[in-house]
């Protein structure tokens, strides 16, 4: 930014997850003039590919498992309960769809410029943009500039070294929030608070699934105790789970039948 020349804007957010707009929209009610960046949708990993889409999935899965159990609340139901996933998954869709288009709402309300694209610093508070159109092609690029940058670029799902993900035998949890296939049999590597959840939800899904954790305990962040009970929780629900898990990467090995 040449010296005595005005910035475009008082902030610049990158990033528009949950801590990125949250913070565009507060200095935005404070009186800043805010330029708000992602090359993707509005909120995120959480609201897109993470929390949201998983807990519309879980509930539908819970409330299934609660029905399989209503006899023992003196509730008759005629027939084993049954579900369709294709259902299930248009369903975390919808709701998904609704919170953006209320979340989509507030950048207007809140008086924030959103800028669709990929952002780079060109400088302490100079950004360039490479611009995205709403198909996702190309569409030029942008310079701007500000008094402040608030970096909140947020988490991309992690691969393991030698194991390449193809959206069929090898998935991630973006492929479980985005698709409607459901598997026969599944085994998720690394039992912290998203395998742990993904398990728990194939399961009642009827799903034959295995937790493999590579340190002593399943979700190994929290306390002993509610490890060791999560454990007990799934062993006497079918999950198989086996802690100390290590494999080498070469030995996977992925076919039409599936995967060994």
């Amino acid at each position: 930014m040449a010296a005595g020349s005005s910035p475009d804007f008082d902030l610049i957010v990158l990033g528009a997850g949950t801590g990125g707009y949250t913070a565009a929209f507060r200095a935005a009610q404070l009186g800043m003039s805010v330029a708000l960046i992602d090359q993707g949708k509005i909120g995120g990993t959480c609201l897109h590919v993470g929390c949201i889409p998983t807990k519309a999935l879980l509930e539908s899965a819970e409330f299934l498992a609660r029905l399989k159990k209503a006899k023992d609340f003196g509730i008759v139901l005629e027939g084993q309960p049954g579900f369709d996933y294709e259902a299930i998954a248009k369903r975390r869709d919808q709701v998904v769809k609704r919170m953006w288009t209320g979340l989509k709402s507030l950048i207007d309300k809140n008086k924030v410029t959103w800028i669709a694209g990929r952002a780079r610093f060109e400088g302490p508070t100079t950004i360039r943009i490479a611009l995205v159109a709403e198909d996702g092609t190309a569409a030029g690029e942008r310079i701007i500039t500000a008094k402040d940058v608030i970096i909140a670029t947020g988490s991309r799902v992690k691969d393991l070294p030698g194991i390449v993900p193809d959206g069929r035998r090898i998935i991630t949890s973006d492929d479980v929030t985005t698709k409607a296939d459901l598997p026969k049999s599944i085994a998720i590597v690394g039992g912290g608070a998203v395998g742990s959840e993904f398990a728990s939800l194939f399961h009642d899904l009827g799903v034959a699934v295995t937790l493999l954790e590579y340190l002593p305990g399943i979700i190994p962040l929290e306390d002993k105790d509610a490890s060791a009970a999560l454990e007990r929780s799934f062993t006497r629900r079918g999950i198989k789970v086996m802690t100390k898990a290590r494999f080498d990467a070469a030995s996977v090995k992925v076919g039409d039948d599936g995967v060994t």
